[in-house]
């Protein structure tokens, strides 16, 4: 296996490797209170914030460092996905309308992390062009959770991904662009874009897709009211090949859940209804069974577990990798040199401009490594369609994150 060449700006990769694993930044609300504390004044984000006007897009804003996390958007994105306990049962799970609850319950406990954020400290950095996320999670069954993502675009910004369990003949992908607008007492963070699941059944042994669209994230009282992250809209699956539908309505931390499938293939409309359910992210959610009538807890925020990432030696990754990019950054912020911090994600932002100065001049397009644009509308009918290319496809056949070096994708 080869290392990547480390360069002076590289000298404390290792060092700043111990930190990340001490990081306590978790997308977990079980862990938040151990998140490190960088406070800014209250002058300066109410100065940072009243300089744009209501309706503004904030997608690609450089805000003061004094917000910023210390992770990208794109490694921030791929923890949000990480597989639950949820997901378990989905693997192992025959019935269409339990397939369809268990999902329901992974995307909630994803969305919990979203909840109870402080400004401080949490907003992610825009990821560079071209910037790529690769992470593996070793599941209780023997088996391997592996992502792969890459920021296909930076104007408008859209991330794409693929998330593979081979043991078990699961596959996520997708690709979403993210708006950020100002409301003037609050932010709202949607995703928009193609994103689908596809799975053997282990009882019926048929390949079931799943298509959905994501809810938003919001943050409420910036000036007025209680400082405070939530969730919003609606989370809402289809299968075609189970006929059933699901749904997850978002209100901060409430949620309401519920599972419908067609009376005969004849129906039009989702007419059956199986579940309803209602609860609180950051406590528990308990579903009825309108069929039979009993009830039972499908979430429960302690119990209910997201695996934890493999580690990762940052001197083996790929000089595009997130943390690679913004290691220099990181270690500043972890360290709490805002100055520092400021000088060095400025030295990326200014090194991306010449980049992109450089293909206009040469007249170049840039082109994903990872992933490919399709020509046609996605599946939803969704502008944004990206899909894994053959030498993102490579990935997967290695057997170590660790491999992954400057030839592994050639």
């Amino acid at each position: 296996m080869s290392q990547v060449n480390t360069t002076p700006r590289d000298a404390d990769l290792e060092k700043e490797n111990e930190i990340y694993e001490k990081h306590t930044y978790e997308f977990n609300p079980l862990k938040r209170e151990k998140q490190y504390d960088t406070t800014p004044s209250g002058s300066l984000l109410v100065t940072f914030l009243k300089s744009f006007k209501i309706g503004a897009d904030l997608t690609s804003m450089s805000a003061p460092i004094q917000f910023d996390s210390g992770w990208s958007a794109l490694e921030m994105q791929g923890d949000s996905m990480r597989p639950s306990d949820p997901l378990m049962e989905f693997f192992r799970e025959g019935d269409a309308a339990k397939r369809m609850l268990h999902i329901l319950n992974h995307v909630s406990r994803a969305m919990s992390g979203f909840i109870g954020f402080r400004l401080e400290g949490t907003k992610p950095y825009n990821p560079i062009l071209g910037e790529q996320n690769f992470a593996k999670w070793d599941m209780d069954d023997g088996s391997i959770c592996e992502l792969v993502a890459e920021q296909v675009s930076h104007h408008p910004p859209i991330s794409a991904y693929r998330i593979e369990n081979k043991k078990n003949n699961y596959v996520s992908e997708g690709a979403f662009g993210q708006s950020i607008t100002f409301k003037g007492n609050s932010v709202d963070l949607k995703n928009e874009g193609f994103r689908r699941l596809t799975h053997v059944n282990p009882v019926t042994n048929v390949l079931e897709e799943y298509i959905f669209t994501g809810p938003a994230a919001s943050c409420r009282g910036l000036f007025v009211g209680n400082l405070k992250f939530g969730v919003s809209g609606k989370f809402k699956v289809w299968c075609k090949e189970t006929e059933t539908y699901g749904e997850a309505s978002f209100n901060s931390s409430a949620v309401k859940m519920k599972v419908k499938q067609k009376k005969s293939p004849k129906s039009k409309k989702f007419d059956n209804k199986i579940y309803r359910g209602t609860g609180d992210l950051l406590n528990s959610v308990t579903v009825k069974n309108l069929i039979t009538q009993e009830e039972e807890e499908i979430y429960n925020l302690t119990t209910n577990r997201i695996y934890e990432k493999r580690p990762m030696l940052l001197s083996t990754m790929k000089p595009n990798t997130s943390r690679r990019v913004w290691h220099n950054v990181t270690y500043a912020i972890l360290n709490k040199d805002t100055t520092m911090a400021q000088a060095e994600k400025h030295y990326v932002e200014e090194r991306q401009r010449a980049l992109r100065k450089e293909r206009a001049e040469k007249k170049e397009t840039w082109t994903p490594e990872l992933f490919k644009k399709m020509d046609t509308k996605a599946p939803n009918n969704e502008k944004i369609y990206y899909l894994i290319n053959d030498k993102g496809l490579n990935y997967f056949k290695m057997d170590q994150v660790d491999d992954i070096d400057d030839n592994d994708l050639d």
